[in-house]
């Protein structure tokens, strides 16, 4: 009879032991995996504002203090994921334009350059308080968004390629 050579087994079902993680490298994972899905979390959120901002576009307000509580909505909404917003700018039903700037919380209103004059927040309402105002975002705004959203798309994909 003849005898079969058995080629030796490369050990089927045997696997080869994985190395053991340090306490700081299972702390280290750990926060980049919080990390990635907060940065996720912020780009959902961004891409919500984006929506929401182009919703207001083109709204009206029935007065000077609708406009303020609208600014400071829109203020709190941009804080929330690190937006800096330089202003707002309104018309009213005349064609006046109002520039609210946020650095210095004034407020400049005119048809002209040479006959925009400046208003502080109290006397913004006391004297406009009865027009009507529409809402015009500026397309900058979008790209700042945008351009965030970008930048924490950049940030988690390369989390998630690095190697601990």
């Amino acid at each position: 009879m003849a005898k079969v050579y058995q080629f030796p087994s490369k050990g089927k079902g045997e696997q080869k032991p994985k190395p053991i993680k340090s306490e700081a490298e299972l702390q280290l994972k750990n926060t980049m995996n919080l990390l990635i899905g907060t940065y996720k979390e912020s780009s959902l959120g961004l891409e919500q504002i984006k929506d929401e901002i182009s919703k207001l576009d083109g709204s009206h307000y029935k007065s000077g203090k609708e406009v303020l509580k609208q600014i400071k909505e829109m203020n709190k909404l941009f804080l929330k994921y690190g937006i800096s917003v330089g202003g707002y700018k309104f018309l009213t039903f005349d064609d006046i334009e109002v520039i609210y700037v946020n650095a210095n919380e004034l407020f400049y209103i005119g048809k002209t350059e040479e006959d925009t004059k400046t208003y502080t927040t109290g006397s913004f309402i006391e004297k406009f308080n009865t027009y009507k105002f529409t809402l015009v975002l500026d397309e900058s705004l979008y790209c700042v968004i945008d351009e965030r959203i970008q930048e924490l798309k950049i940030t988690i994909k390369t989390l998630e390629n690095t190697k601990i």
